[in-house]
């Protein structure tokens, strides 16, 4: 039997910035830094969209480099290079501390709104817009608008935003409860590599409302999320592998798939890997990762239970 994820086994993600970051983001790209004059960097960043200008731009207001230190035009530069795909720009707008200027918050709304209509970013500004008004922090909050732009962002690629748009169908937040849309959204996101909502999918699924989530689409996003360290979903992928599913040639997995979910100290992964081990005639490793599993979870009466059966 395949067990039900506890909705608290997932922990929901926040917007943190952290009060120190230190800022070392390495020398500016060659081409960039041997043309870099502020004036000219910026008519570019603006007109060509030109991310990686943009970003270095960005952290040079950020740091003082170059130019006198400006953290309100650091954090638009870096929030519209962020929003076109920039590594940099993302990982430099992370680190600013933000948290108590609610200029700068009403500031970055205004370009991750303009990103996401304009759809540039694969919906990254989607995602923080709706992040800011799901959180509030300095802006009102609106669940009903932050579920319709994690809805964008997920038609425009995000993982994160299909996964907070399955969550919010789920829970019925700003948008009635829809498992259906629920699980398509976190199946969108799981194929995206986003590991909880590869359990946000297979939860939806198990409310028996979602006539299009068979054994075989729920054991390949048991699959994904596993591999991808979501432990908990180590279990359901050994379980369905015992199945034959999601195709018969993938039996033979669920041993390796119980033992990385035990490893990753997911209790129910290591009961299945000591019931294989049992079956296959190694009672000594039945009965090491039988009692292991209460080692992680003392409430796990099936370890109890097969270790009795063991005589152990």
């Amino acid at each position: 039997m395949v067990p039900k994820i506890r909705l608290i086994a997932l922990v929901l993600l926040a917007i943190a910035q952290p009060a120190e970051a230190q800022l070392n983001f390495g020398p500016m790209p060659s081409g960039i830094e041997a043309v870099f004059d502020p004036l000219a960097a910026e008519k570019s960043c603006r007109s060509d969209a030109a991310a990686e200008v943009c970003a270095w731009l960005g952290i040079s207001y950020l740091t003082g480099t170059g130019v006198k230190q400006d953290h309100i035009k650091a954090n638009e530069l870096l929030v519209l290079a962020c929003g076109l795909s920039s590594k940099a720009g993302c990982e430099a707008y992370e680190a600013m501390e933000a948290e108590d200027l609610p200029a700068q918050r009403a500031l970055a709304q205004n370009l991750n709104l303009a990103a996401c209509q304009k759809k540039r970013g694969g919906g990254t500004g989607c995602f923080n817009a709706a992040q800011l008004l799901r959180i509030g922090y300095d802006l009102p909050q609106d669940l009903p608008k932050a579920s319709a732009l994690y809805a964008e962002g997920c038609d425009q690629g995000h993982g994160n935003s299909c996964r907070y748009l399955a969550e919010m169908a789920y829970k019925g937040m700003g948008t009635p409860v829809n498992m259906s849309l629920s699980f398509k959204s976190a199946a969108k996101g799981c194929a995206l590599d986003v590991k909880d909502s590869c359990a946000f999918a297979i939860m939806a699924a198990q409310s028996g409302k979602v006539p299009e989530a068979d054994d075989t689409k729920l054991a390949l996003l048991s699959q994904i999320g596993c591999r991808n360290q979501f432990w908990a979903l180590c279990y359901n992928a050994g379980a369905y592998a015992l199945k034959g599913l999601p195709a018969a040639d993938r039996k033979g997995e669920a041993a390796s798939f119980f033992q990385l979910g035990c490893d990753g100290k997911a209790a129910d992964s290591c009961v299945g890997a000591g019931i294989m081990a049992r079956d296959e005639g190694d009672k000594t490793k039945a009965a090491v990762l039988f009692r292991k599993a209460p080692e992680i979870d003392p409430t796990n009466e099936r370890a109890k239970a097969a270790l009795q059966q063991l005589g152990g």
